[in-house]
């Protein structure tokens, strides 16, 4: 009976959601992971090639650059051979002495979780004009292995989880009325 109920509550918030997509996307205009890949895609002229960035060095006390999508960890994080993942910048920001290291990312989906100890006065930043997302969601079907069953009749699909859901995003807005149908962020009525 209860997973029953679990289903049918899971049911009626992929309803509600898939009902207010076409609303939400116009509203935001949020760019889809995809759009923001493509859109990094189209800045390669910036980031060097491996070769180059083999014999190239940072000095130290200079902002160190990441790009998720351009990047690799072995480069030194210059602007033109930036590193792959902010956890390998903190690194390096950590082994230098630098008194107020920088990092500067470039745009892109960043999906990695990090620690900062003993490192004071650290900038974490977007790179001037570039749309950085932190993404701290976790997938339906990469991370907790979901399988979605094909669509019913009705165009409703399901899917079993391996644990409870608590939040809904779509495009990057948690989705209250998924829950709150009434209760909005931005008249505070979800207070």
């Amino acid at each position: 009976m209860r997973a029953q109920r679990f289903r049918a509550v899971l049911l009626s918030v992929l309803m509600i959601s898939l009902a207010q997509t076409a609303y939400i996307e116009a509203y935001r205009g949020w760019q889809s992971p995809v759009e923001l890949q493509e859109e990094n895609e189209q800045d390669v002229q910036r980031v060097a090639s491996p070769s180059v960035c083999a014999a190239t060095s940072r000095t130290s006390g200079t902002a160190i650059h990441v790009d998720v999508s351009q990047g690799d960890d072995a480069y030194p994080g210059t602007s033109n051979c930036p590193k792959a993942s902010l956890g390998a910048a903190v690194t390096l920001a950590a082994s230098e002495s630098a008194s107020n290291p920088e990092i500067v990312l470039h745009a892109g989906l960043y999906h990695e979780a990090v620690s900062v100890t003993n490192l004071d006065n650290l900038l974490i930043r977007a790179a001037d004009g570039e749309r950085v997302v932190f993404d701290g969601t976790r997938s339906i079907t990469d991370d907790l292995g979901g399988v979605w069953g094909a669509a019913d009749s009705d165009g409703i699909q399901e899917v079993t989880l391996t644990e409870d859901g608590w939040q809904l995003f779509l495009a990057y807005e948690e989705q209250v009325p998924a829950r709150w149908p009434n209760a909005q962020f931005s008249d505070e009525t979800v207070f």
